[in-house]
């Protein structure tokens, strides 16, 4: 089971890998921040930090806004 934060429905999920950090969030979130996610690995539905990078902390908190509206607009 992966850690993950919740409202109105799942937002994030998050777990270590081999090699990166991987941020899991719900379609198409990834798809409609693809610009923002230049850069880093991508899936349908994930995002993979490298650990030699820094968390980027502002990004992530866009990405939980936009869930948090789309979870909100599901309603």
């Amino acid at each position: 089971m992966m850690p993950a934060y919740t409202y109105k429905g799942p937002l994030v999920f998050f777990g270590l890998q081999s090699k990166h950090i991987g941020l899991y969030l719900r379609p198409p979130l990834v798809d409609q921040h693809e610009r923002d996610l230049a850069g880093y690995g991508t899936t349908k539905s994930a995002i993979h930090i490298p650990f030699d990078r820094e968390v980027p902390a502002p990004l992530i908190r866009k990405l939980v806004k936009a869930a948090i509206k789309k979870n909100e607009s599901e309603e």
